[in-house]
């Protein structure tokens, strides 16, 4: 019977000592790594690329009448209208390229934490093509949980401006069952990205499974995910209570020494890099070995709070 603090501690060794991961931890990073609050804030957090794209849509270049300035600068600016294109047709050409390694990405970190606990290995062809045999599975799921989490949370919005006595009730009472949604469709996906994954799953099959899985192992994935917040917390505070400190100390030490300046915050900005890499390999790391504990039909890992209210009751 699988613990805990094994699993986690199982995953912290895949994710520190298998540099292998680390290139895919790098793009998996891109989706954040602060488990079922990822969710919670994709109204309000984009990444680097759709950051991008939404300064793109409010400058208004893609309205109507921006797509029609740039289609009249064909004739009054034919150089500058070629440079656009192009920069514009390199920009989808980055987003679609990047869209696909961090789909690929999460299908590697999946599989090859699994393979590894199992002491086995795949190579780097062999990751790749694990990881395009999946990605359009992994990526719709992806992308479902995000709409659904962004449907919850305009539901959500459109509570908050509702003005009648007793609102602040209702908004209370919606936002809590927001929270506990957006919760419950981050469970069902991962465990649906998972099955894809490590046991070939239909898209439509594999919601259905993930929901059943989520059904027989709630209070279980409440517990897993209780554990990662606190471990994600305390090692947020550490990490912006002590890299302030020393990002102060190193300016004021090689303040008259502009390359050693330069080099300390290249190096605190790789450390940094680096526990996110870490990080998102530990995540997927973590749920893959749950996911294949709990699919399994040996039941090798339960809830403690189930095996102690169990207890109690004999």
């Amino acid at each position: 019977m699988y613990t805990y603090r094994q699993i986690f501690k199982q995953a912290l060794y895949l994710a520190l000592t298998n540099p292998i991961l680390w290139f895919f931890g790098l793009f998996a990073a891109f989706l954040g790594n602060a488990g079922e609050m990822e969710l919670f804030t994709v109204k309000y957090r984009d990444s680097i690329f759709l950051a991008v794209w939404r300064g793109i849509v409010d400058s208004g270049l893609l309205s109507p009448a921006g797509l029609q300035g740039f289609a009249n600068s064909l004739f009054t600016s034919p150089l500058q209208f070629f440079i656009s294109l192009i920069l514009l047709f390199l920009l989808v050409a980055l987003s679609v390229l990047l869209l696909l390694v961090v789909g690929v990405s999460i299908v590697v970190l999946i599989s090859q934490s699994v393979m590894i606990s199992r002491n086995q290995k795949m190579t780097w062809r062999e990751s790749w093509s694990v990881g395009i045999e999946k990605f359009w599975p992994v990526f719709g799921l992806s992308v479902g949980m995000r709409i659904v989490a962004g449907l919850l949370l305009l539901i959500l919005g459109m509570v908050l401006v509702l003005e009648f006595k007793g609102a602040i009730i209702l908004y209370i009472a919606v936002f809590n069952l927001v929270a506990v949604a957006i919760a419950v469709v981050s469970f069902i996906g991962k465990y649906a990205i998972c099955g894809v994954v490590l046991k070939n799953w239909k898209l439509g099959e594999a919601v259905r499974s993930a929901w059943r899985l989520f059904v027989e192992n709630w209070l279980l994935s409440l517990e897993v995910a209780a554990s990662l917040f606190v471990i994600y917390s305390v090692l947020g505070w550490l990490i912006f209570r002590i890299f302030p400190d020393l990002v102060l100390n190193g300016y004021i030490l090689f303040a008259s020494f502009p390359f050693g300046l330069w080099f300390i915050f290249t190096l605190l900005a790789l450390i940094f890099l680096f526990v996110q890499i870490v990080l998102a390999i530990f995540q997927w790391a973590v749920w893959s070995i749950v996911f294949e504990l709990i699919s399994s039909d040996r039941k090798m890992l339960l809830s403690r709070l189930k095996n102690v209210f169990q207890k109690t009751l004999k």
